[in-house]
């Protein structure tokens, strides 16, 4: 019994630590996202070329809807899911 629990003891701390950076890319996806959101917005892009403006619109209405690494597409995975 030792050998096995001490096997799914290992186990089961290898797949946490396995969780863990995966979660912690899918944060890094969601804090460039909201980097992206917050430089446009506080550039001057108003100030541009109409055409521009309408570029920079496109990015910042592609950025309300935030790409997501996903767990089977039903659980979020960035730190605060993890932490829960």
């Amino acid at each position: 019994m030792g050998t096995r629990f001490l096997t799914l003891c290992v186990f089961t701390v290898v797949q946490l630590v396995h969780l863990f950076f995966l979660s912690i890319m899918g944060q890094f996806v969601v804090n460039s996202n909201e980097e992206i959101f917050q430089r446009i917005n506080e550039s001057q892009w108003y100030n541009g070329p109409l055409k521009v403006q309408s570029l920079y619109v496109l990015v910042l209405r592609k950025c309300l809807n935030p790409p997501m690494i996903t767990g089977g597409g039903l659980i979020p995975l960035n730190l605060d899911s993890f932490v829960q």
